[in-house]
């Protein structure tokens, strides 16, 4: 380390300079600028988007990720995407607090009458209201609810097997998600990955039917990514036989993208580990 300089500027009243450190202040304006770089936390990535509840007519907000605000870092192989700065997945149930009306924000859309009816019967009638929603962010267990009053709102109003099957897509990547918050050693993750098969079980039930029964594209999957997800999905429950008969599908087919194809590769390749 370089010795201070003694300037020696008494004579011109300076002599608070003497013996001082040439570069104390860069190293000072170093820190400042350390201290002043923004971190990012997910309150400031969210806002309050207001919505009118179709069964109860109440206007309530529910909290949404800001767009363009959470950067895409890559996706798990059932397509679960991993973001940056938060879960997104986290923000895609919207909630009545009135009357527990619950749907994904993909599929807010008016409902029939009988759907109304019925929600009002089985679900508001019973339903005890929720806390007013002031919290800033929403934490796993608090999406978790909110996603299962999405899955029973969808069951009341007969939905698609298509939404059924996407809602409980999001609910095993939520279990996912919460267990990878955690500490190795928590006895929690356990149980959520239980959950989480349970919930992957029920969405290829949902897809399967979804693509016999409906018309393409499928949650905005053309056949070819519904059958890759399908694929992946099996691998996960232990079924690498069928998971191999839906990538078929997909290297061989000449309609599906280069990007697919290789994906489907890569998943076979994981397959053949296993074995």
């Amino acid at each position: 380390m370089a010795e201070n300089i003694n300037f020696d500027m008494d004579d011109l009243g300076l002599g608070d300079f003497s013996d001082i450190d040439l570069f104390k202040q860069d190293d000072k304006k170093g820190k400042a600028a350390v201290n002043k770089v923004n971190v990012v936390e997910e309150k400031d990535l969210i806002y309050d988007k207001e919505y009118g509840c179709p069964v109860c007519d109440h206007k309530f907000t529910s909290k949404t990720v800001k767009t363009g605000k959470n950067k895409l870092m890559s996706t798990d192989t059932d397509l679960r995407p991993l973001y940056k700065e938060l879960d997104s997945n986290k923000y895609d149930a919207v909630t009545c607090p009135i009357c527990g009306y619950g749907v994904l924000a993909r599929y807010f859309v008016p409902l029939s009458d009988r759907q109304v009816k019925e929600c009002r019967e089985q679900i508001a009638s019973k339903y005890r209201g929720s806390k007013p929603d002031n919290t800033e962010m929403y934490t796993y267990d608090e999406a978790l609810k909110r996603f299962k009053l999405v899955l029973i709102s969808c069951i009341v109003k007969n939905s698609k097997a298509s939404e059924k099957a996407y809602t409980c897509l999001k609910l095993a990547w939520l279990c996912r998600g919460k267990a990878e918050s955690l500490n190795e050693d928590d006895k929690e993750i356990e149980g959520l990955k239980v959950q989480e098969l349970k919930f992957i079980q029920n969405a290829i039930e949902g897809f399967e039917k979804a693509l016999s029964n409906e018309n393409l594209p499928i949650c905005d999957m053309d056949e070819h990514t519904l059958s890759y997800l399908l694929a992946d999905l099996h691998r996960r429950t232990g079924n690498p036989d069928t998971t191999l008969k839906y990538l078929s599908k997909v290297i061989t087919s000449r309609n599906a993208s280069d990007r697919l194809k290789d994906r489907a590769r890569d998943l076979k390749d994981l397959i053949k580990e296993v074995k």
